[in-house]
């Protein structure tokens, strides 16, 4: 009785240490060649759908916070994660569209081959499905250059057109024709960038690399992949997203986390699908028994006025991460995961979107202008959603006692809250007085604090979901300055 009494008692904020925030994880050291793990579809449906489903159900502990975040709420760069905005290719520098001549290295799939440009550099060759033409090439281009505008590690994409035979082999009959006879339109993805390790563990680390110290699924990263899925459309959230690879001579290098697999965003698997069905509504369970799946479901143009776009449109559900499986980093998402990666969204420059977009090579002006329409109006809704259930709330001064806080939805033109619960505690996580009620003015929340060593400050906007999270900053140390923040 008496622990259920004390657990019943008023919040107490935790207490951040006065010491250096940290920006990036030291998580490239030389290792050892981790050993390549790919388990088969049967075992990661077992894992996905029994195991882990059992064990968490017996599991009364609540889902840990992100642990690959710093003091200010922010994920660190690491081999999983960069900077908002950084371009660059996950081993560096752009190395940019194969340079001709081509040599085919080998064909991998009927739509996929591995081939060697001039350099030497090797790009994996994806080609449209016929009668689908820019439908997976576009997106790939166009996700793989908004995946890595959010910060993620993901390969190069560029659309290029390429002669109908490479070397002494003709390349697939299934092989789109572009405008010119005699040649293929393809998205050129750069890589292998190294050895192949197949995608990380759902929920742990890969025990065979000490620079993996951070469960995956309390990884923030990981986690806000949903927030991601919902934006870009992308139905398949989870292992086959991503990738491990080691990059660097054996015994000197490390490993990277690449998220791959971009081809079916922008509702291209939907499109795809509602195609098949249009097709054949009633002989596609029957086709696939007797085929045993290997007859072409995509015969079909899919709906729409452009070919060249999948089927997304305006309405999203940021909710819904269209997921066939459960995936454990999806599943421990919190509401301040999902704010985290919708404010990085929202954040991109309109021009970013812009760039994406005319990286598919298209070919219809208003496609591309339709694509980014749609594009703005979809990360607008998925950050007022995510929004609505934290407090937006970024610091924005700290001068003489006063706390300044900046309502980053108000000032990127989405509905404010205008009036918020502010709340103070001491050191000790005393409470300082009564919950108090602030206005916004000017997009600016401004709390005067009392003159203590530490002081926690914890602000809850009015409205919202009835389960809104406040937000909380931590203020003192030996220079009074912001020691943490949290969403």
């Amino acid at each position: 009785m008496a622990l259920v009494v004390a657990g019943c008692g008023s919040y107490r904020p935790p207490r951040f240490a006065d010491a250096p925030v940290v920006t990036e994880l030291a998580d490239r050291q030389p290792i050892s060649v981790p050993e390549a793990h790919d388990p088969s579809e049967i075992a990661r449906l077992t894992e996905s759908l029994v195991r882990r489903p059992v064990q968490s159900a017996l599991d009364p502990r609540r889902e840990p916070p992100a642990a690959d975040v710093n003091a200010l709420d922010e994920v660190v760069v690491s081999s999983w994660m960069r900077a908002a905005g950084d371009l660059r290719s996950p081993v560096g520098a752009s190395d940019g569209p194969p340079v001709p001549p081509l040599s085919l290295e080998k064909i991998t799939g009927p739509d996929r081959m591995q081939v060697l440009d001039a350099r030497g550099l090797g790009y994996e060759l994806l080609l449209d499905y016929p009668r689908h033409p820019a439908l997976r090439t576009g997106a790939a281009a166009v996700a793989s250059r908004l995946v890595r505008a959010v910060g993620y590690l993901t390969p190069e994409v560029h659309v290029i057109e390429i002669p109908e035979a490479l070397g002494d082999a003709v390349l697939p009959r299934r092989a789109c024709v572009a405008h010119e006879a005699n040649v293929r339109r393809a998205a050129a993805i750069r890589g292998p960038y190294g050895v192949d390790l197949g995608p990380p563990h759902p929920s742990e680390v890969r025990e065979d690399d000490p620079n993996d110290r951070v469960p995956h699924a309390q990884r923030r990263s990981l986690r806000a992949l949903r927030v991601v899925a919902a934006w870009l459309y992308l139905v398949d959230v989870g292992p086959n997203l991503t990738r491990d690879v080691y990059v660097g001579p054996p015994g000197a290098g490390h490993v990277l986390h690449l998220i791959i697999g971009l081809e079916d965003a922008l509702g291209v698997e939907r499109a795809l699908s509602e195609a098949r069905l249009l097709r054949d509504p009633i002989g596609l369970p029957a086709r696939n028994l007797i085929t045993l799946g290997l007859a072409d479901p995509y015969s079909k143009r899919p709906r729409g006025e452009w070919s060249g776009l999948g089927s997304i449109g305006t309405d999203v559900d940021p909710e819904d991460a269209n997921n066939p499986w459960p995936y454990d980093p999806v599943r421990s998402m919190s509401a301040a995961d999902g704010y985290w990666m919708a404010k990085r969204i929202r954040a991109l420059p309109r021009a970013a979107l812009e760039d994406a977009v005319s990286a598919a090579r298209l070919g219809d002006a208003r496609a591309a202008e339709h694509l980014v329409y749609t594009l703005d109006v979809r990360r607008q809704k998925v950050f007022e959603h995510y929004a609505g259930r934290v407090t937006p709330l970024e610091v924005h001064s700290l001068e003489r006692g006063r706390l300044a806080l900046r309502d980053i939805a108000a000032g990127w033109g989405h509905p404010g809250a205008g009036v918020y619960t502010v709340e103070l505690f001491d050191g000790d996580g005393r409470a300082l007085g009564e919950p108090r009620s602030v206005d916004e003015h000017g997009g600016i929340v401004s709390i005067d604090l009392p003159d203590l060593g530490y002081v926690a400050a914890r602000v809850l906007a009015r409205g919202g979901a009835p389960d809104r999270r406040a937000m909380e900053v931590h203020v003192g140390g030996a220079r009074r300055r912001v020691l943490g923040v949290r969403h």
